[in-house]
Protein backbone atom coordinates (compact mmCIF):
# COMPACT_ATOMS: atom_id res chain seq x y z
CA UNK A 1 0.00 0.00 0.00
CA UNK A 2 1.06 3.35 -1.11
CA UNK A 3 2.23 6.01 1.70
CA UNK A 4 0.55 9.64 1.60
CA UNK A 5 3.16 12.30 0.08
CA UNK A 6 5.74 13.00 2.74
CA UNK A 7 4.72 9.88 5.23
CA UNK A 8 7.24 6.60 4.76
CA UNK A 9 7.46 5.07 1.72
CA UNK A 10 8.24 0.63 1.88
CA UNK A 11 11.94 0.43 2.10
CA UNK A 12 13.94 -1.83 -0.76
CA UNK A 13 15.40 -0.83 -4.15
CA UNK A 14 13.21 0.16 -6.46
CA UNK A 15 10.78 0.03 -3.89
CA UNK A 16 9.76 3.75 -5.36
CA UNK A 17 9.89 3.30 -9.24
CA UNK A 18 6.79 3.21 -10.48
CA UNK A 19 5.64 0.12 -12.58
CA UNK A 20 5.17 2.19 -15.83
CA UNK A 21 8.93 3.24 -16.02
CA UNK A 22 10.22 0.06 -14.75
CA UNK A 23 8.92 -1.90 -17.36
CA UNK A 24 11.12 0.22 -19.55
CA UNK A 25 14.37 -1.62 -19.19
CA UNK A 26 18.30 -0.54 -19.46
CA UNK A 27 20.37 -1.90 -21.95
CA UNK A 28 22.25 -4.30 -19.43
CA UNK A 29 18.90 -6.05 -19.09
CA UNK A 30 18.17 -6.55 -22.62
CA UNK A 31 18.32 -10.30 -23.96
CA UNK A 32 21.50 -10.14 -26.72
CA UNK A 33 20.28 -14.14 -27.70
CA UNK A 34 20.58 -14.15 -31.38
CA UNK A 35 17.27 -16.05 -31.12
CA UNK A 36 15.38 -12.14 -29.32
CA UNK A 37 17.32 -10.59 -31.96
CA UNK A 38 16.50 -12.30 -35.07
CA UNK A 39 12.96 -12.27 -33.63
CA UNK A 40 12.84 -8.60 -33.29
CA UNK A 41 14.60 -7.80 -36.50
CA UNK A 42 11.58 -9.96 -38.35
CA UNK A 43 9.36 -7.87 -36.33
CA UNK A 44 10.83 -4.70 -37.37
CA UNK A 45 10.67 -5.73 -41.11
CA UNK A 46 6.88 -7.17 -40.84
CA UNK A 47 6.56 -3.31 -39.12
CA UNK A 48 8.21 -1.92 -42.09
CA UNK A 49 6.38 -3.73 -45.11
CA UNK A 50 2.82 -3.55 -43.86
CA UNK A 51 3.46 0.48 -43.39
CA UNK A 52 5.19 0.96 -46.22
CA UNK A 53 2.48 -0.90 -48.20
CA UNK A 54 -0.34 0.93 -46.45
CA UNK A 55 0.85 4.25 -47.03
CA UNK A 56 1.43 3.75 -50.40
CA UNK A 57 -1.99 2.83 -50.89
CA UNK A 58 -3.32 5.57 -48.29
CA UNK A 59 -1.51 8.23 -50.57
CA UNK A 60 -2.73 7.32 -53.58
CA UNK A 61 -6.14 7.40 -52.22
CA UNK A 62 -5.84 10.69 -50.57
CA UNK A 63 -4.23 12.03 -54.00
CA UNK A 64 -7.13 10.91 -56.35
CA UNK A 65 -10.01 11.99 -54.11
CA UNK A 66 -8.59 14.86 -52.61
CA UNK A 67 -11.96 17.09 -53.28
CA UNK A 68 -14.45 14.37 -51.24
CA UNK A 69 -12.32 13.80 -48.82
CA UNK A 70 -11.08 17.85 -47.93
CA UNK A 71 -15.47 17.99 -47.78
CA UNK A 72 -15.58 15.47 -45.76
CA UNK A 73 -12.87 16.38 -43.30
CA UNK A 74 -14.53 19.85 -43.09
CA UNK A 75 -18.53 18.81 -42.28
CA UNK A 76 -16.64 16.34 -39.57
CA UNK A 77 -14.94 19.34 -37.81
CA UNK A 78 -17.13 22.00 -38.51
CA UNK A 79 -18.58 21.20 -34.56
CA UNK A 80 -15.50 21.08 -33.34
CA UNK A 81 -14.45 24.35 -34.73
CA UNK A 82 -17.84 25.81 -33.92
CA UNK A 83 -16.99 24.79 -30.10
CA UNK A 84 -13.07 25.56 -30.17
CA UNK A 85 -14.42 29.04 -31.43
CA UNK A 86 -17.09 29.36 -28.06
CA UNK A 87 -13.80 28.28 -25.94
CA UNK A 88 -12.22 30.95 -27.51
CA UNK A 89 -14.60 33.67 -26.94
CA UNK A 90 -14.82 32.27 -22.83
CA UNK A 91 -11.40 32.60 -22.42
CA UNK A 92 -10.82 35.99 -23.55
CA UNK A 93 -13.87 36.84 -21.32
CA UNK A 94 -12.04 35.10 -18.08
CA UNK A 95 -8.55 36.29 -19.24
CA UNK A 96 -9.36 39.77 -20.67
CA UNK A 97 -8.38 41.15 -24.06
CA UNK A 98 -5.49 40.88 -25.70
CA UNK A 99 -4.47 37.76 -23.48
CA UNK A 100 -4.26 35.42 -26.69
CA UNK A 101 -0.57 35.95 -27.36
CA UNK A 102 0.80 35.61 -24.05
CA UNK A 103 -1.11 32.93 -23.17
CA UNK A 104 -0.26 31.18 -26.34
CA UNK A 105 3.28 31.40 -25.91
CA UNK A 106 3.10 30.32 -21.85
CA UNK A 107 0.15 29.00 -20.26
CA UNK A 108 -1.12 27.27 -23.53
CA UNK A 109 1.49 24.80 -23.77
CA UNK A 110 2.07 24.85 -20.19
CA UNK A 111 -1.11 23.46 -19.59
CA UNK A 112 -1.41 20.69 -22.31
CA UNK A 113 1.97 19.29 -21.31
CA UNK A 114 0.56 19.07 -18.00
CA UNK A 115 -2.54 17.70 -18.68
CA UNK A 116 -0.45 15.29 -21.48
CA UNK A 117 1.59 14.04 -18.19
CA UNK A 118 -1.71 13.38 -16.06
CA UNK A 119 -3.24 11.16 -19.02
CA UNK A 120 -0.55 9.13 -19.36
CA UNK A 121 0.18 8.39 -16.06
CA UNK A 122 -3.17 6.74 -15.70
CA UNK A 123 -1.09 3.63 -17.56
CA UNK A 124 0.35 3.40 -13.82
CA UNK A 125 -1.56 0.02 -11.40
CA UNK A 126 -2.54 2.63 -8.91
CA UNK A 127 -2.28 5.70 -9.51
CA UNK A 128 -3.05 8.08 -6.65
CA UNK A 129 -1.54 10.92 -3.96
CA UNK A 130 1.60 9.48 -3.80
CA UNK A 131 4.93 10.04 -4.17
CA UNK A 132 5.53 7.07 -6.65
CA UNK A 133 2.76 8.82 -9.20
CA UNK A 134 4.47 12.20 -8.39
CA UNK A 135 7.72 10.95 -9.40
CA UNK A 136 5.93 9.26 -12.40
CA UNK A 137 4.17 12.71 -13.68
CA UNK A 138 7.10 14.55 -13.16
CA UNK A 139 9.34 12.17 -15.23
CA UNK A 140 6.73 12.38 -18.29
CA UNK A 141 6.23 15.72 -18.48
CA UNK A 142 9.74 16.48 -18.59
CA UNK A 143 10.63 14.23 -21.03
CA UNK A 144 7.78 14.70 -23.20
CA UNK A 145 8.19 18.45 -23.59
CA UNK A 146 12.01 17.96 -24.63
CA UNK A 147 11.10 16.18 -27.40
CA UNK A 148 8.75 18.82 -28.61
CA UNK A 149 11.19 21.11 -28.45
CA UNK A 150 13.94 19.42 -30.14
CA UNK A 151 11.56 17.92 -32.64
CA UNK A 152 9.11 20.32 -33.38
CA UNK A 153 11.23 23.64 -32.17
CA UNK A 154 14.36 22.06 -34.11
CA UNK A 155 12.26 21.79 -37.71
CA UNK A 156 11.09 25.55 -36.99
CA UNK A 157 14.57 26.82 -35.96
CA UNK A 158 15.96 24.84 -38.97
CA UNK A 159 13.42 26.37 -41.22
CA UNK A 160 14.12 30.09 -39.61
CA UNK A 161 18.05 29.79 -39.95
CA UNK A 162 18.81 27.76 -42.84
CA UNK A 163 16.35 28.77 -45.20
CA UNK A 164 15.10 32.40 -43.94
CA UNK A 165 11.13 31.42 -43.45
CA UNK A 166 9.43 32.37 -40.66
CA UNK A 167 8.24 29.67 -38.80
CA UNK A 168 7.17 28.45 -35.11
CA UNK A 169 6.06 25.83 -32.69
CA UNK A 170 2.16 25.90 -32.05
CA UNK A 171 0.13 23.70 -29.81
CA UNK A 172 -1.10 20.38 -30.62
CA UNK A 173 -4.08 19.88 -28.26
CA UNK A 174 -5.11 16.42 -30.49
CA UNK A 175 -2.25 15.09 -28.25
CA UNK A 176 -4.28 14.06 -25.23
CA UNK A 177 -6.85 12.41 -27.46
CA UNK A 178 -3.70 10.42 -28.80
CA UNK A 179 -2.71 9.69 -25.75
CA UNK A 180 -5.96 8.65 -23.74
CA UNK A 181 -6.33 5.63 -26.83
CA UNK A 182 -2.99 4.80 -26.25
CA UNK A 183 -3.53 4.44 -22.24
CA UNK A 184 -6.70 2.86 -22.79
CA UNK A 185 -4.99 0.06 -25.09
CA UNK A 186 -1.95 -0.41 -23.19
CA UNK A 187 -4.33 -1.73 -19.88
CA UNK A 188 -6.33 -3.46 -21.76
CA UNK A 189 -3.97 -5.20 -23.00
CA UNK A 190 -1.62 -4.91 -19.21
CA UNK A 191 0.92 -3.43 -21.15
CA UNK A 192 3.03 -1.60 -18.35
CA UNK A 193 5.55 0.42 -20.41
CA UNK A 194 4.14 3.44 -21.34
CA UNK A 195 3.01 4.61 -25.23
CA UNK A 196 3.87 7.59 -25.98
CA UNK A 197 3.05 10.08 -29.22
CA UNK A 198 5.16 12.09 -27.91
CA UNK A 199 5.02 15.59 -29.23
CA UNK A 200 2.71 18.11 -27.93
CA UNK A 201 3.42 20.67 -30.60
CA UNK A 202 3.38 21.16 -33.89
CA UNK A 203 6.31 23.22 -36.66
CA UNK A 204 4.23 25.45 -38.67
CA UNK A 205 5.70 27.86 -41.40
CA UNK A 206 4.21 31.33 -40.33
CA UNK A 207 3.91 33.22 -43.93
CA UNK A 208 2.44 32.02 -47.33
CA UNK A 209 5.43 30.38 -48.93
CA UNK A 210 6.26 26.97 -50.74
CA UNK A 211 9.19 25.40 -49.52
CA UNK A 212 11.13 23.07 -52.51
CA UNK A 213 11.18 18.95 -51.28
CA UNK A 214 14.33 18.79 -50.59
CA UNK A 215 13.81 21.63 -48.02
CA UNK A 216 10.77 20.01 -45.80
CA UNK A 217 12.67 17.03 -46.14
CA UNK A 218 15.87 18.61 -43.99
CA UNK A 219 13.78 20.65 -42.03
CA UNK A 220 12.17 17.11 -40.79
CA UNK A 221 15.37 14.68 -41.02
CA UNK A 222 17.85 16.69 -39.02
CA UNK A 223 15.60 17.59 -36.05
CA UNK A 224 14.70 13.50 -36.14
CA UNK A 225 18.55 12.87 -36.71
CA UNK A 226 18.67 15.06 -33.41
CA UNK A 227 15.81 13.35 -31.33
CA UNK A 228 17.32 9.68 -32.08
CA UNK A 229 20.86 10.77 -31.31
CA UNK A 230 19.23 12.21 -27.45
CA UNK A 231 16.92 9.01 -27.13
CA UNK A 232 19.81 6.31 -27.42
CA UNK A 233 22.08 8.79 -25.46
CA UNK A 234 19.04 8.95 -22.76
CA UNK A 235 18.58 4.88 -22.65
CA UNK A 236 22.83 4.81 -21.75
CA UNK A 237 22.49 7.11 -19.38
CA UNK A 238 19.23 4.57 -17.39
CA UNK A 239 22.18 2.41 -16.12
CA UNK A 240 24.34 4.35 -14.23
CA UNK A 241 21.21 7.25 -13.24
CA UNK A 242 19.37 4.03 -11.75
CA UNK A 243 22.63 2.65 -9.72
CA UNK A 244 22.98 6.09 -8.36
CA UNK A 245 19.87 5.84 -6.54
CA UNK A 246 19.37 1.84 -5.48
CA UNK A 247 18.37 1.85 -2.17
CA UNK A 248 17.30 4.81 -1.51
CA UNK A 249 14.25 6.25 0.51
CA UNK A 250 13.83 9.51 -1.57
CA UNK A 251 11.47 9.63 -4.15
CA UNK A 252 13.53 11.87 -6.09
CA UNK A 253 16.86 10.34 -6.57
CA UNK A 254 14.89 8.24 -8.40
CA UNK A 255 13.76 10.89 -11.43
CA UNK A 256 16.72 11.20 -12.84
CA UNK A 257 16.79 7.46 -13.87
CA UNK A 258 13.41 7.04 -14.99
CA UNK A 259 13.16 10.17 -16.96
CA UNK A 260 15.94 8.64 -18.80
CA UNK A 261 14.21 5.71 -19.15
CA UNK A 262 11.22 7.62 -20.58
CA UNK A 263 13.16 9.76 -23.10
CA UNK A 264 14.20 6.97 -24.35
CA UNK A 265 10.73 5.77 -24.56
CA UNK A 266 9.07 8.49 -25.88
CA UNK A 267 11.80 10.17 -28.72
CA UNK A 268 11.41 6.25 -30.66
CA UNK A 269 8.05 5.71 -29.75
CA UNK A 270 7.44 9.50 -31.70
CA UNK A 271 9.80 8.58 -34.44
CA UNK A 272 8.24 5.74 -35.17
CA UNK A 273 4.80 7.31 -35.37
CA UNK A 274 6.25 10.46 -36.86
CA UNK A 275 7.92 8.77 -39.56
CA UNK A 276 5.30 6.20 -41.10
CA UNK A 277 5.66 8.02 -44.69
CA UNK A 278 1.51 8.91 -44.94
CA UNK A 279 0.09 12.26 -46.69
CA UNK A 280 0.79 14.92 -44.12
CA UNK A 281 2.88 13.66 -41.92
CA UNK A 282 7.26 14.15 -41.52
CA UNK A 283 8.53 10.37 -42.37
CA UNK A 284 6.47 11.60 -46.14
CA UNK A 285 8.03 14.62 -46.48
CA UNK A 286 11.64 12.74 -45.56
CA UNK A 287 10.44 10.15 -47.95
CA UNK A 288 9.81 12.20 -50.86
CA UNK A 289 13.13 14.27 -50.27
CA UNK A 290 15.37 11.18 -49.98
CA UNK A 291 13.76 7.57 -48.86
CA UNK A 292 17.29 6.27 -48.36
CA UNK A 293 18.07 8.80 -45.25
CA UNK A 294 14.43 7.93 -44.16
CA UNK A 295 15.50 4.25 -43.61
CA UNK A 296 17.67 5.15 -40.71
CA UNK A 297 15.32 7.38 -38.67
CA UNK A 298 12.47 5.19 -39.42
CA UNK A 299 14.23 1.84 -39.32
CA UNK A 300 16.61 2.27 -36.04
CA UNK A 301 13.94 3.34 -34.03
CA UNK A 302 11.16 0.50 -35.38
CA UNK A 303 14.00 -1.76 -34.19
CA UNK A 304 15.01 -0.58 -30.75
CA UNK A 305 10.96 -0.20 -30.19
CA UNK A 306 10.44 -3.52 -31.27
CA UNK A 307 13.80 -4.91 -29.07
CA UNK A 308 13.70 -3.38 -25.72
CA UNK A 309 10.05 -2.17 -25.71
CA UNK A 310 7.90 -4.87 -27.13
CA UNK A 311 9.70 -7.91 -26.72
CA UNK A 312 12.85 -8.02 -24.29
CA UNK A 313 12.46 -11.42 -23.35
CA UNK A 314 11.25 -12.86 -25.65
CA UNK A 315 12.18 -16.05 -28.04
CA UNK A 316 11.68 -16.92 -31.39
CA UNK A 317 8.30 -16.01 -32.52
CA UNK A 318 6.31 -16.70 -28.95
CA UNK A 319 6.46 -12.83 -28.67
CA UNK A 320 3.35 -12.69 -30.44
CA UNK A 321 1.12 -14.05 -27.78
CA UNK A 322 2.69 -11.25 -24.97
CA UNK A 323 0.50 -8.49 -24.58
CA UNK A 324 3.06 -6.16 -25.75
CA UNK A 325 3.50 -7.25 -28.87
CA UNK A 326 -0.51 -7.65 -29.52
CA UNK A 327 -0.54 -3.98 -28.55
CA UNK A 328 1.97 -3.32 -31.51
CA UNK A 329 -0.24 -4.88 -33.95
CA UNK A 330 -3.25 -3.83 -32.83
CA UNK A 331 -1.63 -0.19 -33.60
CA UNK A 332 -0.99 -1.85 -37.16
CA UNK A 333 -4.19 -3.16 -37.60
CA UNK A 334 -6.16 -0.63 -37.18
CA UNK A 335 -3.94 1.70 -39.22
CA UNK A 336 -4.46 -1.05 -42.00
CA UNK A 337 -8.19 -1.22 -41.53
CA UNK A 338 -8.75 2.76 -41.96
CA UNK A 339 -6.77 2.52 -44.75
CA UNK A 340 -8.18 -0.16 -46.48
CA UNK A 341 -11.72 0.86 -45.31
CA UNK A 342 -11.31 4.50 -46.96
CA UNK A 343 -10.08 2.96 -50.14
CA UNK A 344 -12.80 0.96 -50.68
CA UNK A 345 -15.41 3.73 -49.51
CA UNK A 346 -13.86 5.73 -52.68
CA UNK A 347 -13.71 2.18 -54.76
CA UNK A 348 -17.96 1.86 -53.72
CA UNK A 349 -18.43 5.58 -54.05
CA UNK A 350 -16.58 5.39 -57.80
CA UNK A 351 -18.86 2.52 -59.43
CA UNK A 352 -21.70 3.58 -58.17
CA UNK A 353 -21.04 7.15 -60.04
CA UNK A 354 -20.29 4.88 -62.87
CA UNK A 355 -16.81 6.81 -62.29
CA UNK A 356 -13.98 4.90 -63.46
CA UNK A 357 -12.67 2.96 -60.24
CA UNK A 358 -9.88 4.20 -58.55
CA UNK A 359 -6.64 1.61 -58.34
Amino acid sequence: MEAPPGGPEPSGVGALRPQTSSALRAPNEISTDPEVVATNIALAIILLLTLLFTSTLFNSTVDENRERIEGLARRFAAPFRRLGAQIGVGWQAVAGAGAGSWTERAVGPVLILLLTGLVYSFNEPGLGLNNKSLLLFISLVVPIGLMSYVYEGGEALFTRHRFRVAAGVKLFPTALAIGAGFVALSRLVDFQAPIIYGFIASSAVLVPVSLERRQTGQAVFFPALLLLALSVSAWGLVIPLRELSEGSNNWWTYLPGETAAILFAGGIEGLVFAMIPVRFMDGAKVWAWNWLLWVPVFVIPAFLFSWAILNPEAKEFDALLEGRVITALCLVAAYVAVTVAMWAYFLIRSAERGAPAQP
